[in-house]
């Protein structure tokens, strides 16, 4: 198959200025507005129920958004008759907002069956937050780490600030069309962290190869080519990856819903980065194989 010759630094500045501009409305959107935290977070009860009948989620949905529960999650478990109700509550009196649970269910089926509560209260979710900014700050230390000793200092900020623009558009997305934010989103959001860092090696050590392979290149076209050559991989990897995503998205139900989609953006936006953020920042950054001496071998001849 014949490699491609596509100008992708060509439009170097461009794409720069649009990830600029959207990273930037992303950290505003984070700071004025903030995520729309599930329960699992702000605290709130988990009520577990059954129904002799299987029973439709989007009526039992209704029946719960009429009873006050706007913003209440319905999960099915073994089954449609088996379902799980994450419902957000401001106070702390888990009898009293199972009550309300059980008569909004009521006109779902009156033989339903409440086989559990608990109540998660705003402590534990608080503690819960804190523990997932830490993890992701840790994942991302420990990458910026595997990275330098992999390559040279400025392939190594190149993929850091990759990722956090990575991760800073798909919390952009959850903010700016008002989704919740609950613990599979989160859990979505650290496989795009080890995805995206998947893609940008790749390009980072076809660019390094390049280096030393094409005596006398100059950096825009040793990346040029790099990317070129990884773009019948780049396609196929987050071409099959996005079908199955999608699939998830559109069949997965409600359970799946914010995992799929943090993940089908994160991979749209991971793949763009490898190209125009990672590896455009190689060219801002003035890197040549001058760079890389103390790791290339000596060219021969």
């Amino acid at each position: 198959m014949k490699t491609p010759n596509i100008d992708f630094m060509g439009w170097r500045r461009v794409a720069s200025a649009v990830s600029l501009v959207l990273v930037l409305l992303s950290v505003g959107g984070l700071a004025f507005r903030g995520l729309d935290l599930s329960i699992e977070f702000t605290g709130g009860a988990l009520v577990d129920v059954e129904f002799p009948v299987d029973v439709d989620v989007d009526t039992v949905r209704t029946e719960l958004v009429e009873a006050g529960f706007s913003e209440a999650v319905v999960q099915e478990l073994e089954s449609e008759r088996h379902l799980l109700i994450r419902a957000p509550t401001a106070g702390t009196d888990l009898g009293a907002v199972t009550e309300r649970l059980t008569t909004a269910l009521d006109h779902v089926h009156p033989a339903h069956r409440i086989l559990g509560s608990e109540l998660v209260g705003p402590t534990i979710g608080a503690e819960l937050r804190d523990s997932a900014g830490l993890a992701t700050l840790a994942a991302l230390i420990a990458i910026g780490i595997y990275i330098m000793f992999r390559f040279a200092g400025k392939f190594s900020l190149g993929a850091i600030i990759a990722l956090v623009h990575d991760v800073l558009i798909t919390l952009g997305v959850f903010v700016f069309f008002d989704l919740t934010f609950d613990l599979a989103a989160f859990a979505a959001v650290l496989a795009l962290i080890g995805y995206s860092l998947n893609d940008t090696i790749v390009v980072y050590d076809r660019i390094r190869e390049n280096f030393v392979r094409m005596r006398g290149a100059s950096t825009l076209t040793a990346i040029n080519a790099a990317l070129n050559q990884t773009l019948g991989r780049t396609i196929a990897m987050s071409g099959t990856t996005l079908f199955t995503l999608v699939a998830l998205l559109v069949f997965g139900g409600e359970a799946l819903r914010s995992f799929s989609l943090a993940l089908t953006v994160g991979v749209v936006v991971g793949t763009w980065s490898s190209i125009y953020v990672a590896s455009a920042l190689l060219m801002f950054m003035k890197v040549d194989r001058t760079s890389l001496v103390r790791e290339l071998p000596p060219v021969e001849g």
